[in-house]
């Protein structure tokens, strides 16, 4: 567990409370807020839910990356005319599973664009 791991624990277990930290370990944690300092326990616990969250969120990245879908779909949107962008919608989206597929992966797109 890393002064990073405790630092990112105690934000998201206490967001409000005021403290300080002067060393690499919770005992070296100064308390200045009014409700109690968490446990090592409670501590430790969220450690392992944001690193699980991390993961997680790596693997829908990397998901997303590798979807050749995407890949297809930014390539042809880098090199399109509007024109053409209009051409195609009219002749493949037709039904409303087929907007939703599309508008799946243009968010798609956007969001893995916007975190880098």
């Amino acid at each position: 567990m890393s002064r990073d791991d405790i630092v990112a624990a105690l934000q998201t277990l206490r967001p409000t409370s005021e403290w300080s930290m002067r060393g690499e370990t919770l005992d070296s944690v100064e308390w200045m807020a009014a409700e109690p300092k968490p446990t090592q326990q409670e501590v430790d616990a969220e450690i392992t839910r944001l690193a699980g969250v991390a993961s997680a969120e790596s693997s829908r990245v990397a998901s997303i990356i590798a979807d050749p879908g995407r890949i297809d779909l930014l390539d042809r949107l880098r090199t399109a005319t509007p024109a053409q962008i209009d051409a195609w919608i009219d002749n493949n989206v037709t039904t409303i599973a087929a907007a939703r597929a599309v508008f799946k992966a243009i968010i798609k797109a956007i969001a893995l664009d916007y975190r880098r």
